[in-house]
């Protein structure tokens, strides 16, 4: 906000300079306010089968990056395997197909862009419209059918950043704007809000050339490779990069005086030290990666499927989300 306020007030900054704003904060913000709206109702108890209870209320908070961003999508797909679990509900699909296809992909024989477009999987996302219609006629059906839709938001917002998609981006953060405002995050609903408006109007200060270039071809994210799903936050890729080199041991900020001189020398090693950094690891073959060997899918749907939300037992059961109504 004070970015563009100094921008808004000066004439010439404003026919040169845009302000954007960084996805990886605003991720955290909005993993922060699906905490918040699903706070008390069964979420924190669900994880904690997993994750430990210290953990869980960073994760709620958005805080535990990594970990919340894997916890929201194994819930979302436990989810949506319980939905689809229900009698009858998968009787119009052929699933032996839906595998293939699926074995297709995995194998990398299959194409994303012909996925999208087939039948068979048109019809399986009208199944599971229908079944969430059905489960959505009491308040506890809706309120985590809205959850698995806050969490489709989340997967659309990172797969137009991941793949460089312009338009899926602007659309995404249109979609989060609602739920910042209900869970009270006031200020990244505004500034997504400004943000939105401000990149329809971008091409006026942008050349044709560069509009292309930023809009068609991706560049308004990062990308360390040519590969189709390698796309970075602006701000992630600061934090990943330059903030940890300063902060850790050997940086600016850890037994070195910063001076000009030492400024520049750390500065000026970056584009030699980092090529012999990865040489030297794919000549051993180490892969800075994170593994999960507990079965974390299976532990949420096993309780999911002892505490279903889309079971109607009585009025008195039913949960009174105040919040949940804010955002519908």
């Amino acid at each position: 906000m004070k970015a563009s306020e100094i921008i808004a007030a000066s004439p010439e900054l404003k026919t040169c300079l845009v302000t954007r704003l960084g996805g990886f904060h605003l991720i955290i913000s909005y993993m922060g306010a699906i905490g918040y709206i699903m706070g008390g109702n069964g979420l924190d108890v669900l994880w904690q089968t997993v994750y430990a209870d210290a953990t869980v209320q960073h994760m709620l908070n958005g805080h535990a990056y990594a970990r919340a961003l894997r916890a929201h999508f194994l819930t979302s797909a436990a989810l949506t395997t319980l939905l689809l679990s229900q009698p009858h509900c998968l009787d119009d699909v052929d699933t032996n197909q839906l595998r293939q296809k699926l074995s297709s992909l995995i194998d990398k024989d299959g194409d994303v862009n012909d996925i999208q477009v087939d039948l068979l999987v048109k019809d399986l996302v009208d199944v599971i419209e229908r079944a969430s219609v059905d489960v959505a006629a009491f308040r506890t059906g809706k309120l985590w059918i809205n959850y698995i839709r806050q969490i489709t938001i989340l997967k659309l917002f990172i797969h137009a950043e991941r793949s460089g998609d312009w338009d899926l981006h602007l659309y995404a953060i249109s979609q989060m704007i609602p739920y910042l405002h209900a869970a009270g995050h006031t200020q990244y609903a505004k500034s997504a809000r400004l943000y939105h408006q401000t990149m329809k109007t971008v091409q006026s200060v942008m050349s044709e050339d560069d509009y292309a270039r930023f809009t068609t071809h991706g560049y308004f994210t990062i990308r360390r490779t040519h590969h189709f799903w390698s796309g970075n936050f602006t701000d992630q890729t600061i934090e990943q990069d330059l903030m940890r080199m300063l902060k850790s041991a050997g940086g600016m900020t850890h037994g070195r005086k910063i001076t000009q001189s030492t400024l520049t020398s750390w500065v000026h090693s970056f584009p030699f030290t980092i090529p012999i950094c990865k040489s030297i690891e794919q000549f051993i073959s180490v892969n800075c990666t994170s593994s999960y060997q507990h079965r974390d899918h299976e532990t949420f749907y096993m309780w999911l499927s002892a505490h279903s939300p889309f079971v109607y037992t009585s009025e008195s059961d039913v949960c009174q989300n105040s919040k949940l109504r804010q955002c519908v």
